[in-house]
This record gives structure tokens, sequence and C-alpha cells, in this order.
């Protein structure tokens, strides 16, 4: 007697299982075979020749500078005081 579950969903869950398998070799197949074809058009990547538009250029300069810039404050933190009293009093 078949399985309701089966019958309900129409295989079985080990079929389920190997048809995923399939399609996910697939997938890796075609992902290897993009990936070796992009070597073969780029061989040496690093040194691909691009160019930035001047807003573009302007946009990373801003942000670098912008991650650059510290401003948390901390020389009010560390500063001392222009004066300091020659007596320091005492708490008792």
């Amino acid at each position: 007697m078949p399985s309701p579950l089966r019958e309900s969903f129409g295989r079985s869950a080990q079929q389920t299982y190997f048809s995923l398998a399939a399609r996910r070799d697939s997938f890796n197949r075609k992902q290897k075979a993009l990936v070796e074809e992009q070597r073969r058009r780029f061989p040496d990547i690093e040194n691909y020749p691009f160019a930035l538009s001047k807003k573009l250029e302007k946009l990373r300069d801003d942000l670098t500078a912008e991650m650059l810039a510290d401003n948390s404050g901390w020389q009010e933190i560390l500063a001392m005081p222009e004066q300091v009293p020659d007596e320091v009093v005492q708490q008792e």
C-alpha cells in the first residue's frame, strides 16, 4: 500500500534529494565553466586597466577621507587644562 505522504507529494524523499543533488551538480559545473572562461579572458586581473569617472573618483576620495578621519573626540578627553592651580586641595 503506497504511503499517503508519498502520494500527496508525488515523489519520495530520496528522489527529491537526488533531484536537488543533480541540480546542484549542474549549477557547480556551469559556475566552474564560467570561472574558467573568465580566467582565460582576464589572465592578469590584478593589472587589468580601469578608469573611474571624475564623479566616482571624488566619491571614492571623500569616502576614504571620511573613513580615515578620527572623530572620536579623544583629544578633548585627554586634554590637560591650560592652567593647573599651584595648590591641589586634598579632600579629607
